[in-house]
């Protein structure tokens, strides 16, 4: 059985944000939100991120979409580190993200629609 490649992948991730009172522009400390978190998706998987108000899950998405910068770790997108990627190929990505260039939702509601 061959192994498939991640299709995302965080490896060991932690994400800070500064903290404290600023001095000449300059917090006076980081708060580490994620610290030392794993993940792996494989082609196919389904994966749901629960946890309280607060826990990080949106901190998480965004480390894992390159929105946020992580303090540590690895994140790779099909074996490729985001750090990795340029900033044109990240640019064109955010334009059109896979979920929206693949599928056209308006033909099937209408036809679905029309079937009635």
């Amino acid at each position: 059985m061959t192994q498939k490649t991640p299709v995302i992948e965080a490896a060991n991730l932690t994400v800070s944000i500064p903290e404290g009172p600023h001095y000449f522009f300059q917090p006076t400390y980081r708060l580490d939100i994620l610290i030392d978190v794993s993940i792996a998706v494989s082609p196919g998987e389904i994966v749901c991120v629960v946890g309280e108000s607060g826990s990080g899950k949106t901190t998480f998405g965004r480390a894992l979409l390159g929105l946020l910068r992580p303090s540590g770790g690895e994140i790779r997108l099909d074996g490729v580190a985001l750090a990795d990627f340029s900033k044109r190929v990240s640019a064109r990505c955010a334009k059109r993200p896979p979920c929206c260039s693949r599928t056209r939702p308006r033909p099937s509601i209408r036809a679905s629609a029309s079937a009635r």
